[in-house]
């Protein structure tokens, strides 16, 4: 069997290092500017998405910010109508308290004593009637010291007429 040998008569020349880098560029060329363009295409991405982002926070701010704008009038007359309120509960209570108190007092008037008349002003009322005895007027001004203990409970005059008492009472109270 025979030999085969190769010769390479061509003599090696020093090449320069523009020329190697010229032919490692020429054949990995497209694979540098593959990279290249996926890396500016993904910062590009990147870029887009952040930019929609800012973009959706301001238009939401600026919808919150017409939100309080339109509300600010409703929270204003919404404060004026707890004020009111605040105001009316007030009144209310003090009616409750003015009813209450007529209501005991003529809840509690004795059967033997007879109403003449009944005035109320304010925090004060104002009872005039007549008894045959004048022990039912002592008791009835104990019983509403007793029932109504915020309250002052003052005789003012007793007249004695024909066997019967008339007396005038005042019962101030605190409203």
């Amino acid at each position: 069997m025979a030999q085969r040998y190769h010769f390479n008569l061509l003599s090696k020349r020093k090449v320069a290092f523009s020329n190697e880098f010229l032919t490692f560029t020429q054949r990995y060329v497209r694979y540098i500017l593959i990279s290249t363009q996926l890396i500016v295409l993904a910062v590009f991405f990147v870029k887009i998405l952040l930019d929609q982002s800012i973009v959706d926070l301001k238009e939401s701010i600026d919808q919150k910010n017409q939100i309080i704008l339109a509300a600010q009038p409703l929270i204003r007359d919404n404060n004026q109508f707890a004020e009111k309120i605040d105001l009316l509960d007030g009144l209310i209570e003090k009616q409750r308290t003015s009813y209450g108190s007529m209501f005991t007092v003529l809840d509690n008037v004795p059967e033997t004593i007879t109403v003449t008349k009944f005035s109320y002003n304010r925090n004060e009322i104002t009872l005039s009637g007549s008894t045959f005895e004048a022990n039912d007027i002592k008791k009835f001004e104990a019983r509403l010291k007793k029932k109504l203990p915020k309250s002052t409970v003052v005789i003012q005059k007793i007249i004695i007429q024909q066997r019967s008492y008339q007396f005038e009472m005042v019962i101030s109270y605190e409203a």
